[in-house]
């Protein structure tokens, strides 16, 4: 299980809630707040849950109509509602479960992927590039022996790539934290499932048939789904072939 989503935060608090907070979860909504739970002096508290703390901010939010923001990690100060980091919480009570959670598999390089996190969303305002991290990940671990996951060994902007481990070489996918997700085609040895890739991937840049390493937009979560679903076709070929 990897945390993508708030919703993710919400399952991994309905199984225990946090005794500091919340005895149990009284009722779960479809919108704000994401639900409303009892306290431990039996009072209904509203609580709002969300990947990063910071994007109950982005998703405009009301503080006043929030008692508590039930996240798996705080990049936000400064906020206003109280914050309760599930990380922290799992990281006090059961270390290993965060890097089964967040780190396995996953190569470090200059970088790590809390760093990756907290550039992104603290410094370059950038949570669809957390978002999109995440799924890569879990897109990875479906194709373990196609692809590896690796943290990036530069030194100014945290990276996270995608290496193929069979039918090409090195890193397919980069994504920076700043935002910007690039695929090197050059490393995918069959120009059949090159050729593939790029005819997948040109609704999102019209001149990936003519540039090795085009960089793609991923603001929205269409751009998103078309790189993750890019990536699973990559991984199901791959898997299938003899290459």
């Amino acid at each position: 299980m990897v945390i993508t989503t708030g919703r993710a935060a919400l399952a991994l608090y309905a199984v225990k809630p946090d005794a500091a907070t919340a005895k149990a979860i009284k009722k779960a909504n479809d919108n704000s707040p994401d639900c409303i739970a009892i306290n431990g002096e039996g009072k209904e508290i509203r609580i709002e849950f969300e990947l990063l703390a910071s994007h109950f901010r982005a998703h405009q939010h009301d503080p006043h109509g929030c008692d508590l923001i039930v996240c798996w990690h705080n990049d936000w100060a400064e906020c206003p509602v109280p914050v309760l980091s599930l990380r922290n919480v799992v990281v006090e009570r059961a270390p290993w479960a965060v890097r089964d959670l967040m780190d396995s598999g996953i190569h470090e390089g200059q970088w790590t992927l809390f760093e990756f996190i907290e550039h992104a969303s603290s410094q370059y305002g950038r949570h669809d590039a957390v978002e999109l991290a995440y799924r890569l990940i879990e897109v990875v671990k479906l194709y373990p022996g196609v692809f590896r996951a690796e943290m990036g060994t530069g030194d100014k902007i945290p990276t996270l790539g995608v290496c193929l481990l069979r039918g090409g070489t090195r890193r397919v996918y980069t994504l920076q934290a700043g935002g910007k997700l690039y695929v090197d085609f050059t490393r995918i040895k069959a120009g059949t499932v090159r050729s593939e890739l790029r005819n997948r991937l040109a609704i999102l840049n019209p001149h990936v048939m003519t540039k090795s390493w085009p960089v793609f937009p991923i603001s929205t979560s269409g751009d998103r789904e078309v790189l993750i679903e890019s990536l699973k076709w990559l991984g199901h070929t791959l898997l299938r072939s003899s290459i």
